[in-house]
C-alpha cells in the first residue's frame, strides 16, 4: 500500500511539474531593436536644409538651437532659434551669431 501511495505521489508531482513548465514555455518575450546606419549624428560633409516661407514651428525653449531656411523673398537666410531675453525665444538670423 505504501508503495501505491508514493507512486501516485510520484506521478502526481511529475504532473504538476510538466504542466507548469509547459504552461510557462508557451510564454515568449519579443525584443525590438531599431538601429539608424549611419549613426544621426557626427561630421557631415554636407547638410541641407529644406526651404521654408514659415518657421517650422514655435520657437522656445524645446526648440532651442532649432535651424530653418528662411526662403522668404528678401530673406533667404538660415535662421536659428535661440533665447534673445531670459525666457524669450525667436527666430534669429545665423549670420547674427559670427
Amino acid at each position: 500500500m505504501y508503495r501505491v501511495v508514493s507512486l501516485a505521489l510520484v506521478i502526481s508531482l511529475l504532473l504538476v511539474v510538466g504542466v507548469t513548465a509547459f504552461t510557462f514555455s508557451q510564454e515568449s518575450e519579443q525584443i525590438t531593436i531599431t538601429t539608424y546606419y549611419p549613426s544621426p549624428y557626427g561630421v557631415y560633409k554636407q547638410l541641407r536644409l529644406y526651404p521654408s516661407n514659415t518657421p517650422p514651428g514655435d520657437c522656445d525653449a524645446n526648440s532651442e538651437g532649432s535651424l530653418y531656411y528662411d526662403n522668404t523673398t528678401g530673406q533667404k537666410q538660415v535662421k536659428v532659434c535661440t533665447e534673445t531675453s531670459p525666457g524669450n525665444y525667436s527666430w534669429q538670423p545665423l549670420g547674427a551669431f559670427w
